[in-house]
């Protein structure tokens, strides 16, 4: 979902506090993906190799199909627009 965020702040006039608001997430999240990756890297000598890499594949359909039913973001909310001058 982090890609949803991504395209979300490439929105043109995107009111800066809002822009600062989605970065902050996109760092947190970038940190949980990096702790999830180890976490998981560390559990292939419990479970294998193959088992975590089907288990990683699974949810990572799961997110492609949730993400295919989310509109592309292609008009701006009026609320995420700088306010006029």
């Amino acid at each position: 979902m982090i890609s949803q965020y991504a395209l979300h702040a490439r929105v043109p006039d995107l009111d800066p506090v809002i822009q600062q608001t989605i970065n902050k997430i996109m760092d947190d999240e970038k940190w949980h993906i990096e702790w999830i990756d180890r976490a998981l890297k560390d559990l292939e000598s419990t479970y294998g190799k193959a088992h975590i890499d089907a288990t990683i594949q699974r949810y990572r359909q799961a997110d492609n199909k949730f993400s295919k039913g989310i509109p592309p973001n292609t008009t701006r909310k009026p609320t995420c627009q700088k306010p006029p001058s």
